[in-house]
Order: structure tokens, then C-alpha cells, then sequence
């Protein structure tokens, strides 16, 4: 077996730039400081860091100047602090079957225990949803459409810029799940009409595990409430927990190395460029997928990925496959093991996405990353070639 060839991008980037590590380690050898609970000029000179990592987040992402950026502890945390902080008894909520369970598991959670009202929009066999769709599934009690930016198996994009402008002139909030979209494809939430944007910070962006955010417009700052009290820094003379922005939202101590190295990622993207990062992903996803496809054993999802130009889902670098004669965790087990190729098997936390699909019993994802080369592509389809000739 040769070196280890690591295919698992969209669970967590792997490897991280140079400058993340440094910047992590840096932070714990020189500072190791908090924010907001101490007076010292190096807890001050740290404090306006993590300001300005806020301020770049939200002209990374085209966001308003009233937005809020709220850190969590990873994009499930960021999506139920929005879930858990605006929706009420009564509310109707807009999704679709191709969301993640961190979407998927909160909402039917409050259908069960907080009598809200769901409605579950099918995706098609590339995981979108059309337009028109989500416009026909909208009531005048929508509170919320919650909606997958990009698909974490199939790496196909919905149209979220229409959607947003549907959804805009009503009283209903537009959340967009970004977890697999943020430092893959430009993302302007002011264009797309985007109310909350959630994602972590250890995919697309190249930053630590532990880390997230939730960018909030004014359109739903007054709301939501805070779904976790204690210490802010702030106001420690009551025990009423504040409701302000961000700090009412992130109560303890905060994840300071993970949002160090979670700035040193962004900084990356931008001296890098989403366009060079997104061309070479796509052209390395692009030409596995079309050896694939030449494969008489290998089924892909969806089954003719569209392959010229930089089409909607190549820069996610997500390709999902099956084997006509192994299980999908069968198929991943001999690619480590005999290998050293380390994918993902099994439902991919998207439990309604895969009936659409066309693969009910799951399926093996590959996901590249800016950091893969032409080489692991080429070995890849060899080792595939190998176990298929051998079962």
C-alpha cells in the first residue's frame, strides 16, 4: 500500500494550509488569552482580532452592514441555534429531502415536542429543488425555508439566488445551509436575499474542527432568542441572560484557537482565490468522473454528472459511487485497507436524499479537495480497476 490518499473533504478538510497550524500553534505557545473576560493588552489585542475575523466573514460572504455573525461550535450547532432560537408553536417551515440531518433532525424534533408544521419538498436525482417548487409549498404562516446550499452527496447546488428573491417580499426567513457551499462557490447573501447563513468553519474554509458560524440579517436579529445561557463577559453583574448580538449567543468561553486557525484558513481562500481553488477541484473531479463512468461496474449519482465547463457541482469535488458487486461500507473498507484511499460510505447524515437518488442502500462518496493532485486521481481509478477485477 502506498501513501495515504485522502478523499474525505467534505466530512473535514484535510490537509490545512500551512498557515493554520502556524497560526494555532502560534496563538498557544505566544497568547493563549480569552476574549471578553480580561483587561490585559493581550486578551485586548486578541479581542480585536476576533472583530476583525467577523468583519472579513461578512464581506466574504456579502452580508449587510447590520449582519451578525454569531460563532458556534460547528455547523450543527449554527443551524439549531437558528432552528431552536425562532420557531415557535404554530410555525410552518419549508425544507427539502436533499438536507442534512442537521437540518432534517432539529425540525422533526420540534414537529414532535414543539407542534411546528413542516413541509418537505423532494429533491430530484442530482439533490435540487426548482424555484417554483419552494414558491408552491410557501404559506402565509411560513416562518422559516430552510434550504441545503449545496449537496453533501451529490455536490449539486440549488438555485438559491431565485429562491431568495421568491421568498424576499414575504414575511418568511431564508436560511441557507452552506456547509459544503463556503469556500467552494461565491456566496453574496445581500444577491441571494439570504436572512441566516450557517456553516462550519472545518470544510471549505480550511479551519479547525470545532468551529462554526451563523450570520444573521436584520430581518431575524429581533427574532431570536438565545437557546443557551451562562457567562458572556459582559453584564456580569445580573443573572439575566442578555439577548444582544453576538455575545447573548455565545455564551462561555469561546473556541479562540479554532477561530484563530479558522481566520488563517479564510485568509488562504482569499490570497489564493475562490476561482483558482474552484478550477482545480473541478478539473481533478471532472476527470475521475469521467474515467467512472467508463466503468461497466461503477454506478455514479447522479448517473451522467455533467462534465464540460465548470458545471454547478465540480468545485464541491463530491463524486458518489456504488459497486455492482460490494456494499457501499464494503467497497470503502478495501479501499483504506488495501489501499490507503479514505472515503465515506453508508448515508452521509442525509437520510432522505438517497431514494431520490436512485441509491436507497447508500453509497461510497469521494470528495476532492484543493490540496488532492492529479496523482491520487490517477491512483484512485487503478485501485478501483484492481478490486473490480478481482470480485
Amino acid at each position: 500500500m502506498g501513501k495515504r490518499i485522502y478523499l474525505d473533504n467534505a466530512a473535514t478538510s484535510w490537509p490545512k494550509p500551512e498557515s493554520v497550524y502556524q497560526a494555532v500553534d502560534q496563538y498557544q505557545r505566544e497568547s493563549g488569552a480569552t476574549v471578553s473576560r480580561s483587561t490585559s493588552a493581550t486578551a485586548e489585542t486578541l479581542q480585536k482580532t476576533i472583530n476583525l475575523l467577523r468583519m472579513e466573514l461578512k464581506r466574504f460572504l456579502g452580508a449587510a452592514a447590520g449582519t451578525e455573525v454569531v460563532f458556534a461550535q460547528n455547523g450543527t450547532d449554527a443551524l439549531n441555534l437558528a432552528f431552536h432560537g425562532l420557531l415557535a408553536p404554530g410555525d410552518h417551515v419549508v425544507t427539502t429531502t436533499a438536507e442534512h440531518n442537521s437540518v432534517l433532525r432539529p425540525l422533526r424534533w420540534l414537529e414532535d415536542h414543539r407542534n411546528i408544521r413542516v413541509t418537505r419538498v423532494r429533491c430530484d436525482e442530482r439533490g435540487m429543488v426548482e424555484s417554483r417548487q419552494i414558491e408552491q409549498a410557501l404559506l402565509p404562516q411560513t416562518k422559516l425555508v430552510s434550504l441545503v446550499g449545496t449537496s453533501n452527496v451529490t455536490g449539486f447546488s440549488n438555485p438559491i439566488t431565485d429562491i431568495g428573491k421568491i421568498i424576499s417580499p414575504s414575511n418568511s426567513l431564508f436560511l441557507v445551509d452552506a456547509a459544503q457551499t463556503v469556500g467552494h462557490r461565491k456566496i453574496d447573501m445581500q444577491e441571494s436575499k439570504i436572512d441566516l447563513l450557517a456553516f462550519p468553519g472545518h470544510k471549505g474554509l480550511l479551519g479547525p474542527l470545532g468551529t462554526g458560524c451563523l450570520l444573521v440579517g436584520t430581518k431575524a436579529q429581533h427574532q431570536m432568542n438565545p437557546i443557551r445561557q451562562g457567562g458572556t463577559g459582559a453584564s456580569s453583574d445580573s443573572d439575566h441572560h442578555p439577548r444582544d448580538f453576538p455575545h447573548g449567543f455565545e455564551p462561555g468561553s469561546p473556541n479562540i484557537p479554532g477561530l484563530i486557525g479558522l481566520g488563517a484558513g479564510l485568509h488562504f481562500l482569499q490570497q489564493t482565490g475562490l476561482d483558482t481553488i474552484g478550477r482545480h477541484v473541478a478539473h481533478i473531479t471532472a476527470a475521475l468522473a469521467r474515467q467512472l463512468m467508463s466503468l461497466s461496474n461503477i454506478q455514479l449519482y447522479p448517473a451522467e454528472p455533467e462534465l464540460t465547463g465548470l458545471p454547478n457541482h465540480l468545485e464541491s469535488g463530491i463524486l458518489s459511487l456504488n459497486h455492482s458487486h460490494l456494499a457501499p461500507q464494503e467497497f470503502a473498507g478495501i479501499l483504506d485497507s488495501s489501499f490507503g484511499i479514505q472515503t465515506r460510505a453508508g448515508h452521509h447524515c442525509a437520510s432522505l436524499i438517497h431514494e431520490p437518488i436512485g441509491c436507497p442502500q447508500g453509497c461510497v462518496r469521494l470528495s476532492l479537495g484543493y490540496f488532492n493532485q492529479m496523482a491520487d486521481v490517477e491512483a484512485t481509478l487503478r485501485a478501483i480497476r484492481e478490486i473490480s477485477a478481482t470480485v
